[in-house]
């Protein structure tokens, strides 16, 4: 489990794709999947930052830049090869 903003956590073995709000497919993804029950926004007003994707489509909206999201990834994907050596 990764931290996504201040008491928010996902799986990262769950976790597609993590992406800049920024440009206009992604917000179009965000809207869809607002429509369609499938959005959680994990900002807690702050603004956002990332959009985070899972395998399931499902869509969290992070205050956290993406690279501290792809970072915690990284570090916590090093910490699981670790275990398994």
């Amino acid at each position: 489990m990764i931290k996504i903003s201040f008491k928010d956590f996902i799986d990262e073995s769950r976790i597609m794709l993590v992406a800049e709000y920024k440009t206009a497919p992604i917000k179009h993804m965000v809207l869809d999947a607002k429509q369609n029950d499938r959005l959680f926004n994990m900002t807690h007003g702050k603004a956002i930052n990332s959009v985070i994707i899972t395998q399931e489509k499902f869509i969290f909206l992070s205050p956290l830049r993406v690279e501290t999201v792809a970072k915690r990834i990284n570090e916590r994907s090093q910490i699981k090869d670790e275990m398994n050596d």
